[in-house]
């Protein structure tokens, strides 16, 4: 059986590192992982002075003595999490902040996010028409007890933003919008971490509110699980492959909404069970790829994994619930579609309804491809799952890996070999 070595989840650790900043004393991110996203805020938090000790897996932050200077520069490179989520953490802070980064984040939505947050008294200033990077704003203690977001959520991630801001606001703060959230078992995770620090938001259906009930910290340590969104393509090749698995630190007991691709696994008669409670073993002898209608509502960033599994079997696949992925570090949806029909698989797919309808009746596959990625880690690791079946598969930026699972290519030539 071969051990496949994951990252630890990037979603766990930026939203601690945004709880650590307000801890004001020293708070411990246990199972650390270094990538291009967790990157971007260490670096903004080492600029800051912010002590950062890493010792063995354990990254203590301690943020009780930051330095401030006139305009303090935060480069989020292509890091849209940490752009979202330090853009909030900024404007409760009484400093100029100016944000710069790649191009690529100009496609990815923020206004609905700074025109909440401007609620505050804050003016947010747009260097380009679209409302894109570079942006400078003053931030300001916040006083208010209330935000409310007008504009439709076009990302999960503007309310887990405002969310982890709880140290920082007042006692029975409401958090409050009028529509539709996209991928709510994100905002879930964020919640439930926060609740076990000690931080309880309650949410009102009736009137779409969130409630800030208790705003101080019970814990100041957190253990964070592997990546289960990552573990997506290990588990897809040991079951092409026939390969038994073991992923250690991948607890079922995660709050990452990805734990749920375990059903979908289990359909297709892939097998599970845990060595020690935390390592998961897969266990593919029964696996067999058959048609599906599935919902991707709570588990969008599957959508890649299990798309291009399609390639190994011929039939109809329709998935659902895809509305946010238009709003990814690229459009996946057209992405998907444009890279499968490089080797006949017909996509056609439905934006606004989040709705993709898969067709393959391909024969024959080509020998080589390449394939891009448009600056997306998991096209990369998505497409990869190609490898058993097309001879030459090669990837206009194969080091686009780096944003999440520095050494993916690593664990994936072993498992290949």
């Amino acid at each position: 059986m071969i051990d496949i070595l994951l990252p630890f989840s990037k979603s766990e650790i930026n939203r601690l590192f945004i709880l650590a900043f307000q801890a004001k004393r020293p708070f411990v991110i246990s199972n650390f992982s270094f990538c291009d996203d967790t990157k971007v805020i260490y670096d903004f938090y080492n600029q800051l002075q912010v002590d950062l000790k890493l010792v063995d897996n354990d990254l203590i932050v301690d943020a009780s003595n930051v330095k401030f200077t006139d305009t303090n520069l935060v480069n989020v490179y292509q890091a849209g999490t940490a752009f979202r989520f330090l853009i909030s953490l900024c404007s409760t802070l009484p400093y100029h902040f100016r944000f710069i980064g790649h191009e690529a984040l100009s496609k990815r939505p923020i206004s609905s996010l700074t025109e909440t947050l401007s609620q505050l008294g804050i003016i947010y200033c747009f260097e380009n028409p679209n409302q894109s990077l570079p942006l400078t704003f003053r931030g300001k203690h916040i006083i208010n007890s209330q935000l409310e977001f007008d504009k439709a959520i076009l990302s999960s991630q503007f309310i887990s933003s405002i969310l982890l801001l709880a140290p920082s606001l007042p006692l029975n703060f409401n958090l409050k919008f009028r529509n539709t959230i996209i991928s709510d078992s994100y905002v879930n995770l964020t919640l439930r971490m926060l609740e076990k620090l000690g931080i309880l938001w309650v949410y009102n259906r009736d009137n779409q509110t969130f409630t800030l009930q208790n705003n101080t910290f019970t814990s100041y340590q957190y253990f964070v699980s592997a990546d289960w969104t990552n573990a997506s393509y290990f588990i897809a090749l040991s079951a092409l492959l026939r390969v038994p698995i073991r992923l250690p630190n991948l607890t079922i007991l995660s709050y990452q909404p990805d734990v749920g691709q375990l059903s979908l696994w289990i359909e297709l008669g892939v097998q599970f069970c845990f060595d020690n409670e935390i390592d998961l073993v897969v266990n593919p002898s029964n696996f067999e790829m058959r048609e599906w209608d599935w919902d991707f509502s709570s588990i969008p960033d599957l959508f890649q994994t299990f798309a291009v599994l399609t390639a190994y079997h011929k039939g109809i696949y329709r998935f659902v619930g895809l509305q946010s992925l238009q709003y990814k570090e690229t459009h996946r949806l057209m992405a998907v579609k444009n890279e499968l029909q490089k080797i006949g698989i017909e996509v056609s797919f439905d934006e606004y309804k989040g709705e993709c309808i898969i067709r393959n009746d391909v024969n024959r596959y080509p020998e080589n491809v390449v394939f891009k990625t448009y600056n997306d880690h998991r096209m990369a690791m998505a497409f990869s799952l190609l490898k058993p079946l097309i001879t030459h598969i090669e990837f206009d930026n194969q080091d686009v890996v780096n944003k999440s699972f520095p050494n993916f290519w690593c664990e994936y030539s072993r498992l290949l070999a």
